[in-house]
């Protein structure tokens, strides 16, 4: 039971959302996964902000000074895979996402890093947000301008960041959410202002999405694991708002612009 808990616990870890989101933004489509790295940025800063607002503390074995309520792995996750559901529902596949949300509850309560409580707010704040941003993107405006999202939230996520109070230690990931909002949304504007082509799987150029999975993984994981050598200086929250302000801009532009710069001197 142990494996089959680590295994649902391992998909809503890091690895596997930036692998799926590299894939999906880089390969698949600009726009849809533009909108799950959004609600993602987005999802991340609610969080916090409730869990300030809750004040439920961890359990004792988890640490002293943060909270649990609502479930912070809980409601990425919903966000994060009830997002491509719907995206992607007339696909069958895609009815495993919520199969998999369910062993993920059952496993953040099993480890015992959560109660139910916890895990059913995380999970009905998650499908709220999602509901919201439904309704949001819909809105003519957002429609004519998804490439400044991030822009257009920012008067939200500076309320939510004002009004989340606790140590910078626990909330650090509220400035990697910010500074993830504005770098993706900078770096959709210079792709549209430039009239970057999308370079997607269905260009039917093979070459050209390899060329895009190796270069976008590769920068990503340098600026990753070099951030705090070049950047560290900064401080809190420069650090952490910077350094996800420079992954939020390659992620978002960096791939397309390579590959444009040399598709546009081989032609």
């Amino acid at each position: 039971m142990q494996s089959l808990a680590e295994f649902f616990l391992w998909f809503g870890q890091a690895e596997p959302i930036v692998l799926i989101l590299g894939l999906g933004y880089w390969i698949y489509h600009r726009h849809t996964f533009s909108h799950v790295l959004f609600l993602l940025f987005l999802s991340m800063i609610v969080n916090a902000f409730l869990k300030c607002w809750f004040q439920v503390p961890l359990k004792p074995h988890l640490g002293e000074g943060w909270y649990a309520f609502p479930s912070g792995h809980m409601q990425l996750a919903t966000v994060f895979y009830g997002r491509l559901w719907w995206e992607f529902r007339r696909r069958p596949l895609a009815h495993l996402m919520p199969l998999l949300l369910i062993g993920l509850a059952w496993a953040l309560i099993a480890k015992n890093y959560h109660d139910v409580s916890d895990v059913l707010a995380g999970a009905a704040a998650g499908v709220g947000l999602l509901a919201l941003y439904g309704g949001f993107e819909r809105l003519e405006f957002v429609q004519r301008h998804t490439e400044k999202i991030g822009l257009i939230l920012l008067p939200l996520t500076a309320i939510l960041i004002t009004f989340t109070s606790a140590p910078r230690e626990h909330i650090t990931h509220i400035w990697q959410a910010q500074g993830g909002l504005l770098g993706l949304s900078l770096g959709m504007i210079i792709l549209r202002k430039m009239q970057i082509p999308e370079f997607s799987f269905h260009s039917g150029k093979r070459w050209v999405r390899g060329i895009k999975i190796s270069l976008g993984f590769g920068v990503f994981a340098l600026l990753w694991n070099t951030n705090k050598l070049f950047l560290g200086s900064l401080g809190y929250p420069g650090f952490p708002l910077i350094s996800f302000f420079l992954l939020g801009m390659w992620l978002s532009a960096g791939p397309d612009l390579a590959i444009s710069f040399n598709w546009t001197r081989k032609r």
